[in-house]
């Protein structure tokens, strides 16, 4: 899980940073953000605050990470699988690199004899 924090609260941005040292990442590399409003963004958004779905404050750092896993399975039980993982890309790339050297290696063969 990779998470990139977006807070106008300074005590909240702190707060998160500090709980979520070795999950935070850029907006680019992140699976979602963090925010305590509303924000338009192309990543899905938790939100923190005093009437939110995702987690109301205060909280407490168990209470955030609970909150944080059930957030991040939903997105992946829902999100589309629109390209495959990487390693099953690194195996089909693969794959298809062994079978393009056997058929070339195939035709090869059959114009020497």
């Amino acid at each position: 899980m990779k998470i990139f924090i977006d807070c106008e609260s300074p005590l909240l941005a702190r707060s998160l940073a500090d709980f979520l040292a070795e999950k935070s990442c850029s907006f680019d590399e992140c699976d979602f953000v963090i925010s305590d409003r509303n924000l338009e963004s192309s990543k899905p958004v938790f939100i923190i605050g005093k009437n939110s779905v995702n987690l109301k404050m205060p909280f407490t750092k168990d209470e955030l990470n609970s909150a944080l896993m059930s957030y991040f399975s939903a997105l992946n039980e829902t999100a589309p699988e629109q390209m495959p993982k990487p390693a099953d890309l690194e195996t089909q790339i693969s794959n298809l690199i062994d079978e393009f050297k056997a058929n070339l290696l195939k035709i090869i063969k059959e114009n020497r004899e």
